[in-house]
């Protein structure tokens, strides 16, 4: 993958690593590859997340299971992620209902 002198590579390593890593500043044989101002935020398992982080099938898995556990809204299963605004139309009862 990396080939040639030592001291070339090592410069290519740390350019490909702070491709991933804007907000890190790397110091390499006395060469400062400093961050990058980026507006990007971490993402905390205690925040919602995005249903396009999910394959469909999975998505289609999970919301099934949510659903399935009984009194639940569909609204509320919604809620649990990111980017999906309700439209405020409605107000109707949005439970999940069983054909049979």
């Amino acid at each position: 993958m990396y080939r040639g002198p030592l001291r070339e590579v090592l410069g290519e390593l740390v350019r490909s690593f702070r491709a991933l890593n804007p907000h890190a500043t790397f110091i390499l044989n006395g060469a400062t590859f400093a961050a990058r101002p980026v507006a990007i935020s971490k993402w905390f398992p205690d925040q919602a997340t995005s249903a396009h982080w999910y394959r469909p099938e999975d998505l289609r898995a999970l919301a099934a299971a949510y659903l399935n556990e009984g009194d639940r809204f569909v609204r509320d299963f919604i809620g649990e992620f990111t980017g999906l605004a309700h439209t405020g139309a409605g107000g109707g009862d949005a439970r999940s209902s069983h054909p049979g």
